[in-house]
Parts: structure tokens; C-alpha cells; sequence
């Protein structure tokens, strides 16, 4: 069976592939929606999302759905497309061609592809989803704005220099269309006997003078107008991307973002070079169209007729062109995030040895890249061909039928060769305008990118009270928290409390809520149902800011920064000599800090990849105790320590006062804290000291002696 082609739809995170097969069949029966409007209406956090999660989406927007398992392959061919398929057991694609051996699928993370019969049964998992508007169906508009408003509202603060820069090129193309005409008084006045070599000679030098004063200016303004947007909305798409959740970054990949920012200079060059001179490209037209009815009515019918064969070959190539350069952006994304994760994990890489392992698929998306890199480059390869073909001889055409007109003595023959110029203009601007259309499309896919993250809403970080100094109590009641509203709880129903000055421990075996936990205590996730209340204060009413400088922080994976080593421990906070020698003398880095050469002027590398992971650890130590913060919060904070060093720093932290909260796997860690909590299903199961725990006999004890 065959059907149109579905739409696109580019996944925006790794778990949103139903949601963008969901799009595509949405955009095929005519919808305006966007994967915000998809996500705000159902949410599955890290999770992703069931068939049954997409066959409710699509509910709620009256279609009627139902989900089969299809053992036989060739049974495809029968179902009406297009349909939602599962895929590798792990992902989602849409069908919407099946043709003699082959089956047509868009894949959200690779674009369109197709694949023979046995190919595709590889990949199948066997289920597949379809779905009908029935009688009760409308096409919805989003609910968000477009990203062009942001595009133009960064431009409308330029509108001086952009108003300057249209007129320039308008100047520039003026004196363009001078030259043909020019050209045309001069041999007429040549066949007359009437040219003068000075007149004409200053005339042309005139036109150079100005010609090159206007370009210049026309360049200047996009320059300065290219600086100005880059400064405005790059500034602003970084300062927004800070401020979005925790959880928008643990969806995405760090090279797909990273790509997405990038992608803004390709916008701004794309933009202002191409799509602003598109718009001075159509008025010059219409000049030229005008000068050349009023030279000759029959050769204008020639050029408007040559120039719309020239239109449909660029309209029929419209398609294509837009599919292989946005397959292509796929894959550089794909690849892109690929190498990110390779140099960020290059330790690890290197302890394993696998290097060729992480080459070989390193390879695969490279041939991929490099596919799509042929078949674009053919596309243009062939489009360019045929448009140069074109401009070369179309004019000559004219020029033929311009000379007859001359024999016939209907024209003369310097306006013959005014208009042949102008039709090269006119041929010349004709694909320029379409180029610039493409380039429209491609920069308008680059902004697409970057718009999710520019539609993403922002902590409010600033809300609550601007200044707190807490003493360190912590209450925690009837907390609840599930990753989205559609997805289990991972903590349920908890409460606790923590006096001020207490060590308490957290245990647990993995995925028992221990770090979704102290994530929400850092205010990383926001609560559903229940308090958390610091002094009594709710965590919600506490500016964020202040929040953070009230702790202490040491997480598993402690991030440096690429500065100096004073830097990543004060964070550009003022504070005193003596109190930095102090807590990097007791978390025993001082020592090792001062026998370096540039000794706290050291600069440590990207993730801190030039210093080991105990002084690694030390540094991010001494950081979160720099302020004296009246909590602390230690997750696996003393891993990469020797038993001697870890007990000194623990010391030293127990003379402060502050509350401390600790997650360990290292018995000795938590021994000692006056409450350890159990955490089991992100519940508390137990708590109480060692002593007490063990005599329970319990879940604290199971875990304790299969450790010991």
C-alpha cells in the first residue's frame, strides 16, 4: 500500500521518538501542533513513552487507535498507512510506503529511509499502532509562538542600520541596472557618430565611485548587524539555557545541545547574507521586468517565458534539496553527540581499551554523515549544472531573437544588448531569490533546533526569601515525586527529620531513591505532593540562590572548572587567605597544591583531567566548606580516598557543627551517624543508629554484612 509522505519530524531528546511519530501523523492530517503542545500534554520524564502512552495522546485529539502485533512482515502491505511501528525494541518510527520489496519509514532520529523486506524484519519488533481522525477531528495551531519572533525582535533593535543596509543595495543594484542602459546609449551613439570617449569615461567613473562606496556600506551593515544579533540572541539563548530545569539536560544529550547553540551562527549567516538580500533581489526584478516591457514587448514574452521554465525546474527541485540538507544536519547531530561523549568519558575509554571499539562506531556515524554529505552534494552538483547551463545560454537565446528583431529594424541594436543584460540579471536574480528561499528553509530548520530550548520555561530561581541564614534543620513530609505526572512515583509517602548539627546517613541499594532524594533537596526536582521545610522555612519559598549558599555540596561526579585551582574552590567568592589555607589544610590538599609550580595559580584542565581523582575530590571538598554552609551534603564524597585522609577531613567536618548528610558504600563512612535512614522502593524501611540496625536484623543488616 502507498500514501503520501509523512512529515519529517526531527526527535529533540532520546526518549522523544513516539512523540515525534505522533507529530508526523498529526502534520499529515493537516495539525499546526509542535512537540511542546505534545509534551505539555503528557509528560513521562526520563521515562518514555508506551504504545499505550501514544494511543492516549492521540485520543485526546480524536483519533481512533489500535494496537497489533504483526509476526509476518509481509502483512504490512495490507495494514493502511501510515502507522506508528516499534523498532529495535527501544524505539518508534513511522511507516507510511510499502512498494513491491520495500518499506518507507521516517525515523525521527535518522530522517527517511527504506528497507528491503529482510532488512526491515531485523528492526521490526512486531507491533505496530495505528490511527484514524474520525468525525469529531480538527486540526489544532500551537499554543507557542514562533521562533522567527525572536528573530525579529532581535533584528527591529537594528532597524536603523538594517533600513541603512536595504538602501545601500538598493543603490548597489540601481547602478547594476545603470550599466546595461549605459551600455546601450553608448552604441547607439557610437552607430550615430555622436560618442564622446571623455563624457562617457567620467560618466562610468562616476557610477564606479559610487558603486563601491554603496557595497561597502551595504557590507558594513551586515557585518555590524551580524555582530549585534549574534551578541543578542546567542547572549540570551545561553543565559536561558542556564536557567532551564535539571531535568531539561538529562534528556538530552550534551552534544545535541551544544549542537543546537552552535547551529545559531549558521542561522545568522544563512539570515542576513542570504534571506535580506532575497528581499532586495525582488524589487529589483520588478524594475528590471518594467525596463524590458517598455524596450520590447515581444523579447520581454521571450524572458518571462524562458523565466518561468527556469522557476518550475527550481520549484521541482525544492523538495529534494530541503530533504538532503536536513538528513544531512541529522547526522552531523548524531555524530556530533558522539564525539562529545567520546572526550568526555576519554579516561574510562582508555582504562577499558576500547578505542577501536568506540572508533568502529565513531565509523558508522561517519558513513552516514558522509552518505548524506553524497547525496546532498549530488543534489547541488546536478541543480548547480543545470542553472549555469542555463544562464549561460538563455541570454544568447534572447540575443538571437533580439538580432532578428534588428534586421527587421523593430530595435536597435544597443538596446538589443541592454536587454540581453538585463535578462541575465533577471535569470541570475531569479535563482538568487530561490537560493535565498533555500536558504530560508535551512536557516529556519537551524532555528527549529534552537527553539527547544528557547520555548523550555525557566526555574524560578529568584522567587522567595532573599536572605536566609540557615541554622540546619530539615523536615521532610508525606514527600512524593515521580519523574513526570504520567510516570510512577520514585519516592512515596516519605518523612523524616533531621535536627540541626545531626550526621545522618543515607543507604540503600541502587535505585532505591537515594540520590533522587538529595536531587530534591538541592532543589534540582520539584516536588508533586508533600513539605520540605528547612527551619520550618517550605524549600519553595526559598530563593535558590540563597539555597545554594546555605550548602555544601560534594556529588558523586565532582565537576572542576578549566581555571585555576583558586577558582574552583571560591567560585570567584570573596574570601580571605587564612580561611582558604585553613580548609584546604583540612580536607589535606594544601600540601599538595603548594609543591605545584604555580601552586593555587595551578589551572586545571577540562573536567579536571590533569590532577587525580582524590585531589579531584579534596578540591571539590574544600569548595563546598569554603563558606562555612550549615549543611553539608556528601554523596560518595570520599570514594577516591585513602581510610587516613577520609577520617581527618570527617573529623574536621564533625568540628564545624553544620548538618551532614551522607551517601556511602564505604561501611566506616556512615558507621558512626547518629541516624541512618534505609531506603528501599524510595521508601524509609529503617532508621536508627549502627548499633540499633544491626540487632534489627533487617535491611540496614543484609546490606551491611554482604559489604562487610
Amino acid at each position: 500500500m502507498m500514501t503520501r509522505k509523512v512529515p519529517n519530524i526531527e526527535q529533540m531528546s532520546q526518549i522523544e521518538c513516539g512523540l515525534c511519530c505522533c507529530l508526523s501523523i498529526l502534520h499529515f492530517y493537516k495539525s499546526k501542533e509542535t512537540l511542546l503542545d505534545l509534551r505539555r500534554d503528557i509528560e513521562k520524564g526520563r521515562d518514555g513513552y508506551s504504545i499505550g502512552d501514544l494511543k492516549q495522546l492521540l485520543n485526546k485529539r480524536n483519533f481512533d487507535t489500535g494496537s497489533y502485533q504483526v509476526k509476518d512482515v509481509n502483512k504490512i502491505s495490507e495494514l493502511p498507512l501510515p502507522l506508528i511501528a516499534f523498532w529495535d525494541n527501544q524505539h518508534y518510527v513511522v511507516i507510511y510506503k510499502v512498494k513491491k520489496n520495500k518499506v518507507y519509514i521516517m525515523d525521527p532520529s535518522k530522517g527517511y529511509i527504506n528497507y528491503e523486506f529482510k532488512e526491515f524484519s531485523k528492526h521490526f519488533s512486531n507491533i505496530v499502532l495505528l490511527s484514524f481522525p474520525n468525525e469529531n477531528y480538527q486540526s489544532l495551531k500551537s499554543q507557542f509562538p514562533s521562533p522567527w519572533i525572536r528573530v525579529f525582535s532581535s533584528f527591529s533593535k537594528v532597524k536603523g542600520r538594517l533600513i541603512l543596509t536595504l538602501l545601500f543595495s538598493i543603490i548597489s543594484y540601481l547602478i547594476i541596472l545603470s550599466v546595461p542602459v549605459m551600455t546601450s546609449k553608448f552604441i547607439n551613439s557610437a552607430l550615430g557618430n555622436t560618442f564622446s570617449f571623455q563624457t562617457s569615461f567620467l560618466i562610468l567613473f562616476s557610477l564606479l565611485c559610487l558603486y563601491l562606496i554603496s557595497i561597502l556600506v551595504r557590507s558594513m551593515g551586515i557585518l555590524f548587524s551580524n555582530i549585534f544579533f549574534s551578541r543578542d540572541i546567542e547572549s540570551f539563548t545561553f543565559k536561558h539555557l542556564l536557567k532551564l530545569p535539571y531535568s531539561f539536560f538529562e534528556l538530552r544529550a550534551k552534544g545535541d545541545i551544544l549542537y543546537r547553540i552552535s547551529s545559531l551562527s549558521g542561522f545568522r549567516e544563512l539570515f542576513t547574507n542570504q534571506v535580506v538580500g532575497g528581499v532586495v533581489d525582488i524589487g529589483t526584478i520588478l524594475s528590471v521586468v518594467i525596463y524590458m516591457f517598455l524596450s520590447s514587448k515581444t523579447l520581454s514574452i521571450i524572458a518571462l517565458i524562458l523565466s518561468l521554465i527556469n522557476f518550475l525546474f527550481l520549484f521541482s527541485t525544492r523538495k529534494i534539496m530541503y530533504d538532503t540538507v536536513n538528513r544531512e544536519l541529522q547526522e552531523q547531530s548524531l555524530i556530533y553527540s558522539v564525539e562529545t561523549e567520546a572526550l568526555n568519558t576519554i579516561s574510562s575509554i582508555k582504562i577499558s581499551g576500547l578505542e577501536d571499539e568506540i572508533y568502529e562506531n565513531w565509523s558508522k556515524y561517519l558513513k552516514n554523515v558522509l552518505t548524506k554529505y553524497k547525496k546532498r552534494s549530488i543534489v547541488h552538483i546536478l541543480y548547480n549544472s543545470a542553472t549555469n547551463v542555463f544562464q549561460l545560454f538563455a541570454p544568447i537565446i534572447i540575443l538571437i531573437f533580439g538580432l532578428d528583431n534588428v534586421l527587421n529594424g523593430k530595435i536597435l541594436l544597443g538596446e538589443v544588448v541592454a536587454f540581453q543584460t538585463m535578462a541575465s540579471i533577471l535569470f541570475s536574480l531569479e535563482i538568487s531569490i530561490f537560493n535565498a528561499y533555500t536558504q530560508y528553509i535551512l536557516a529556519a530548520g537551524y532555528l527549529n533546533r534552537v527553539n527547544d530550548i528557547w520555548l523550555e520555561n525557566e526555574e524560578n530561581v529568584e522567587n522567595g526569601l532573599k536572605k536566609c541564614s540557615l541554622e540546619g534543620r530539615i523536615d521532610i513530609k508525606d514527600l512524593s515525586f515521580s519523574y513526570s505526572k504520567d510516570s510512577a512515583p520514585v519516592i512515596e509517602n516519605l518523612n523524616l527529620t533531621i535536627e540541626s548539627g545531626q550526621r545522618i546517613a543515607l543507604v540503600g541499594q541502587s535505585g532505591s531513591g537515594k540520590s533522587t532524594l538529595l536531587k530534591i533537596l538541592l532543589g534540582l526536582y520539584k516536588i508533586d505532593t508533600g513539605k520540605v521545610l528547612f527551619d520550618g522555612i517550605n524549600i519553595n519559598q526559598i530563593d535558590k540562590k540563597i539555597l545554594s549558599q546555605n550548602l555544601g555540596v560534594v556529588p558523586q561526579d565532582s565537576f572542576l572548572l578549566n581555571r585555576s585551582i583558586l577558582d574552583n574552590i571560591t567560585l570567584k567568592h570573596e574570601v580571605t587567605s587564612q580561611k582558604i589555607e585553613e580548609v584546604c589544610k583540612a580536607v589535606q590538599i594544601y600540601d599538595e597544591i603548594m609543591a605545584m609550580p604555580m601552586k593555587f595559580n595551578t589551572i586545571i584542565s577540562e573536567m579536571g583531567s590533569n590532577i587525580s581523582g582524590g585531589q579531584r575530590q579534596r578540591i571539590a571538598l574544600a569548595r563546598a566548606l569554603i563558606n562555612n554552609p550549615s549543611i553539608v551534603i556528601l554523596d560518595e564524597a570520599t570514594s577516591a580516598l585513602d581510610t587516613i585522609n577520609e577520617e581527618r577531613i570527617t573529623k574536621y567536618i564533625k568540628s564545624q557543627g553544620c548538618t551532614k548528610i551522607i551517601v556511602s558504600h564505604r561501611l566506616s563512612t556512615i558507621k558512626d551517624a547518629d541516624i541512618i535512614f534505609v531506603m528501599k522502593g524510595g521508601k524509609i524501611v529503617e532508621s536508627g543508629n549502627h548499633k540499633y540496625l544491626m540487632a534489627l536484623g533487617g535491611e540496614y543488616y543484609s546490606l551491611y554484612t554482604k559489604r562487610k
